[in-house]
Order: structure tokens, then C-alpha cells, then sequence
């Protein structure tokens, strides 16, 4: 990370977007190393496209039955 950091201070650039935080609700260890750099904390939000509904439900069931076993 401190490497593509440096490349782009040496390129002269003044910002740099390390990307999410994780969900805003749940505590990330990400989020607070991100903080110690000074930047703005942004929530643009989530979206969640789904293309067919019946196959979102099917594995989505699925996903749920095979969590209670692990």
C-alpha cells in the first residue's frame, strides 16, 4: 500500500482513494488505519443489482441453509 502511495505523491498527485471501509455499521479495523491518514470518511451508499429474482431467492436460500451448518 505505502508503495502505490509513494508513486502517486511522486507523480504529484494530492489525493488518494484507498477504497471502502467496510459497512458503515459494523467495526473495521480498515477504517481506523484509513483515518490515521487525515481523509474524508464518504458514504455514497450501496446498491444491489438483481438481474433475475428467482435465482437471487434460490441462492440466497441456499447461501442461508448451508450457513447453519458451518
Amino acid at each position: 500500500m505505502t508503495a502505490a502511495i509513494d508513486d502517486c505523491r511522486s507523480s504529484g498527485m494530492t489525493e488518494f482513494d484507498f477504497g471502502g471501509a467496510g459497512h458503515p455499521d459494523d467495526d473495521h479495523g480498515v477504517r481506523d488505519f484509513k483515518a490515521k491518514f487525515g481523509g474524508e470518511l464518504v458514504d455514497y451508499g450501496r446498491d444491489l443489482l438483481i438481474p433475475s429474482s428467482v435465482r437471487y431467492r434460490v441462492v440466497s436460500s441456499g447461501y442461508d441453509l448451508v450457513r447453519r451448518f458451518l
